[in-house]
């Protein structure tokens, strides 16, 4: 299964036109970036982020270079990974910094199945929402037990979790 973080443009006076521009970032690692870094980032458009993977890539090697040994090419692959596993949250970071916003998260088989999904939920809430608000992720819309509190001792107040309390995390209510 494969999950999608959703961001959506900053707003204009096209709505259709902002979910044509939406850019659904999967979360993981990125193959095109393990094996094309500057590359990879130069096609993006993270220019920030360039530059501070050249820097962090020239310390990284000389680093590597002055210990000796098998150091460089072990360094050199681990700098790689932790940079492919960090990339998509490279470009999510430097899209909000543009002032896109994260509009949801959408799991599923194939890129096009979390397309499908997530504007099928997406269309009937973007009248009425503003643009931006996070919608109803398929966490929040599994059902009552997804949404089922944990009572604690002594509390007398918890009520209930409703739809349009659905809170991610490890708090079962969006009020505590």
């Amino acid at each position: 299964m494969t999950v999608y973080m959703v961001m959506a443009p900053p707003p204009s006076r096209d709505p259709a036109g902002d979910a044509e521009d939406m850019v659904f970032i999967k979360e993981g690692i990125c193959w095109p970036a393990f094996f094309f870094s500057a590359p990879w980032l130069v096609f993006r458009g993270l220019w920030l982020v360039l530059f501070g993977y050249l820097i962090a890539a020239i310390v990284v090697a000389g680093v590597a270079d002055t210990i000796g040994g098998y150091a460089p090419p072990a360094v050199g692959l681990a700098f790689s990974i932790l940079f492919a596993l960090e990339a998509n949250s490279l470009r999510r970071w430097t899209l909000e910094r543009r002032g896109w916003d994260f509009v949801g998260i959408v799991a599923g088989e194939n890129r096009d199945t979390c397309e499908t999904r997530f504007f099928a939920k997406w269309a009937p809430h973007a009248e009425h929402a503003h643009h931006g608000a996070a919608t109803e992720t398929p966490a929040a819309s599994a059902g009552p037990a997804a949404r089922t509190s944990v009572p604690q001792a002594g509390a007398s107040n918890i009520r209930p979790s409703t739809p349009s309390d659905a809170v991610i995390g490890l708090f079962p209510e969006a009020t505590r």
